[in-house]
């Protein structure tokens, strides 16, 4: 029998505040697994795309899906969310920076300041750079499309922001006179 400020608790009547108590917990714990495991996570992925008689380097965002069956059976689902994406290029050595926090989305002059990272496997995409053709200098890259490239190594290093978790993925390219010698090093 328990004491209380009232006097004594009934056994049974100790169970079913007991019971219920229980029940409470679990109904505020149960948005916990999806607080944890259900937020955005980007993942990188840099691949070579060979179209015609040119090459582009392209950079994929990926909000992959839940991947665990316990935790999608409890609930958890991965969250969407707008984000903010941008690149910079820099040579390897000197650090000289050759373009500097370029938005990733949009065409041209249309530039988007965020785009939405829905949860799936198809990614987010952008072209840092390209070559067109076997002209000598006519790898390019934004802002201006006409402006080359020399030969060299260089950095990209791709920065996405999602309420206020920052992202980043560096990697190192390789620039030719050639489309074919333009590759992720």
């Amino acid at each position: 029998m328990l004491l209380s400020v009232f006097g004594p608790v009934p056994d049974d009547l100790a169970w079913a505040f007991g019971i219920v108590g229980l029940a409470a917990l679990i109904v505020a714990l149960a948005p916990l697994p999806q607080l944890i495991w259900g937020r955005p996570i980007v993942e990188f992925d840099f691949k070579t795309t060979d179209i015609d008689n040119s090459r582009g380097l392209n950079c994929f965002l990926f909000n992959r899906e839940v991947r665990s069956k316990w935790l999608r059976r409890i609930g958890v689902h991965r969250e969407g969310d707008v984000i903010e994406a941008d690149y910079s290029i820099s040579e390897v050595g000197t650090n000289r920076v050759i373009v500097e926090n370029y938005r990733m989305f949009g065409e041209g002059g249309d530039q988007r300041d965020s785009e939405v990272l829905k949860p799936s496997w198809m990614p987010l995409k952008a072209t840092p750079v390209v070559h067109v053709g076997d002209e000598e200098f006519a790898n390019t890259m934004p802002p201006d499309p006409k402006r080359p490239i020399p030969p060299g190594t260089y950095y990209l290093v791709a920065t996405v922001v999602i309420r206020g978790r920052i992202f980043l993925a560096k990697r190192k390219f390789c620039v030719g006179t050639r489309y074919t010698e333009l590759f992720w090093c």
